[in-house]
């Protein structure tokens, strides 16, 4: 072979491929920095090495190819390090996004029952039912008001957190849905929003252990509370209402 053919344009030819090979390592593949940088130095000390042992060209020749194997490797670290960095402040972005997605959803799902969260989460617009048979049942704590001025803040949270937790936990016993608490009222449906026929049935059975709960908690706190409670059936139209109260229920008309 002409030496004169394959000399420096061969020799450029190869550093341009050696060049364009540690520029994709670092950007193309997208290859982790620590393994493209060492990729990268490794061919760059076999492209010395090669071509202080087979190599004929000049000293002008050699340094320019030098200075170019140099430069696609900084442009590479510093390419690489740019897109790993814009990757990974992607990638924890979207885990955040995630993770917020996520709370919300389940906020949203111990806000609403489980049917209404759903639709809710894939499905914009009113939600609006009329429901035939529904049972709803009110609760609280006879003189609360009286009660109320004479305890400590924080005392008069526990009680009430107390009771409430009490009664969701019955609530989910008798797969009832809790509507909403204000103060020292309790609401709480049942049928809704999944129609059940024994709905007056379990709202009956949730109050007789609701008495018990208070009662108890008289015993082991050496209290004086009295809880009444009240429980309707009849038609009922519900639907999500405004953007911050997120449960309303409206009773048509009822019955004892």
């Amino acid at each position: 072979i002409d030496q004169a053919t394959v000399g420096p344009a061969h020799n450029l030819y190869v550093a341009g491929g050696m060049i364009l090979c540690q520029l994709g390592m670092f950007v193309l593949f997208a290859m982790l920095l620590r393994a493209a940088l060492v990729n990268s130095l490794l061919m760059f000390v076999a492209t010395l090495v090669l071509d202080l042992l087979m190599g004929r060209d000049s000293t002008a020749v050699r340094v320019a190819l030098l200075w170019f194997h140099l430069a696609a490797v900084v442009i590479g670290v510093t390419g690489g390090w740019l897109l790993e960095r814009r990757l990974r402040d992607t990638f924890l972005g979207q885990r955040a996004l995630a993770a917020e997605r996520a709370k919300s959803e389940q906020l949203l799902r111990n806000v609403l029952p489980e049917v209404i969260a759903e639709r809710l989460t894939h499905h914009a617009g009113t939600i609006a039912e009329a429901h035939g048979e529904v049972s709803v049942l009110f609760a609280d704590l006879v003189g609360f008001t009286p009660m109320a001025s004479q305890m400590r803040p924080e005392k008069l949270v526990r009680v009430l957190d107390h009771l409430f937790r009490e009664f969701d936990r019955l609530g989910e016993r008798y797969g009832v849905e809790k509507i909403k608490t204000i103060g020292d009222a309790y609401m709480a449906a049942a049928s809704l929003p999944i129609a059940r026929p024994d709905h007056a049935q379990a709202l009956v059975y949730m109050a007789f252990d609701m008495l018990d709960v208070v009662r108890w908690t008289n015993l082991e706190a050496g209290r004086q509370l009295h809880l009444r409670i009240g429980i309707h059936t009849g038609p009922v139209v519900a639907g999500v209402i405004g953007q911050r109260d997120r449960k309303s229920t409206r009773l048509n008309s009822s019955h004892t």
